[in-house]
């Protein structure tokens, strides 16, 4: 270690170059790539959200461990884009190669959203060993094609294709202990769209994969237990925000729950869960007491309880 430490010794990284140097900082682990694979299908099912897709495809090559996403929404933004220091970039390059850029900041182009912060897809792009997207909009496309946050190539092209955005992402072994996602987990993100109405085509090598979900019910593993009830209830506001709950009572004496929010699964619950918690016990607490001999407490109303909660707020 030196005992100079000056001015010289300041570095100031570009976007890329920054998340690169420390991906835990935007992805968390670097165990594998899930959360590449995430930040591309949340940004397909927002639109979905929003009402402008109908679908999306998922495909998955196991040789090349490529995956691609493709939504059919109104894709994104065809022009160019001046930024703060001057520079004027294609709106594609900028999403993908400048950390903190997005139409997701304000409520004005997504009333219901899973991504929220602008640097999805410039991580995408920066812990990809090859990264591509391309963009269709009225006729028109845009395709950038990157290699480790590089820019290699932007082609301009008229299309036939559909509306919508296709991005394909391929991890960078340099990044990660391995360039694989796990299939369960893959299946497992289609499945929760799907349950939630939001249609998903998974193919994997080419042949398509029976997404089992059907309604929220399916999300709630499944246990070796009798189960005696089912119930689901939904409640809206004018505003649009809405909130889906399911519930199972079973045999086991253990309680869990299980919380979402905009289609991301919260794995230590939050305010709805405890909401949600606090409700059930309001219900039953008319029925609190002895009957015919038998002592009802608060605890009782929830021994066997599966619970299923999901927000959809802006």
């Amino acid at each position: 270690m030196s005992e100079e430490y000056s001015s010289n010794d300041i570095q100031v990284l570009d976007d890329m170059s920054h998340i690169r140097r420390r991906p835990g900082m935007y992805v968390d682990s670097v165990d594998d790539p899930r959360q590449l694979f995430s930040e591309a299908l949340d940004n397909a099912l927002d639109e979905a959200q929003s009402g402008y897709s109908k679908l999306t495809e998922v495909f998955v090559d196991s040789t090349s461990h490529e995956y691609t996403i493709r939504d059919y929404g109104r894709g994104i933004p065809i022009g160019m884009k001046t930024l703060p220091d001057g520079i004027t970039k294609e709106t594609l390059e900028v999403l993908c190669t400048k950390s903190f850029s997005g139409g997701k900041f304000s409520g004005d182009n997504y009333k219901l959203r899973g991504g929220l912060h602008g640097v999805g897809l410039g991580c995408c792009n920066a812990l990809g060993e090859k990264f591509e997207i391309a963009t269709h909009r009225d006729g028109k496309a845009v395709y950038l094609y990157c290699e480790r946050g590089e820019v290699m190539s932007l082609q301009y092209y008229n299309t036939a294709e559909d509306n919508g955005t296709e991005i394909t992402i391929q991890a960078d072994p340099e990044i990660y202990d391995t360039v694989v996602i796990p299939m369960d987990y893959i299946i497992n993100r289609c499945l929760v769209a799907k349950a939630f109405g939001y249609p998903v085509d998974l193919y994997i090598d080419g042949a398509q994969y029976q997404l089992p979900a059907e309604t929220l019910a399916d999300l709630i593993p499944k246990e070796d237990a009798n189960e005696y009830a089912q119930f689901e209830v939904s409640a809206s506001t004018d505003s649009g925000e809405f909130i889906k709950v399911v519930l199972k009572y079973n045999s086991e004496t253990s309680t869990k729950y299980f919380g979402y929010s905009n289609l991301i699964y919260n794995r230590y619950g939050g305010t709805h869960t405890r909401l949600i918690d606090r409700a059930i016990e309001e219900v039953w607490k008319d029925y609190y007491g002895e009957t015919d001999g038998i002592e009802l407490r608060d605890s009782d109303c929830k021994v066997g309880l599966r619970t299923l909660c999901a927000v959809f707020i802006s």
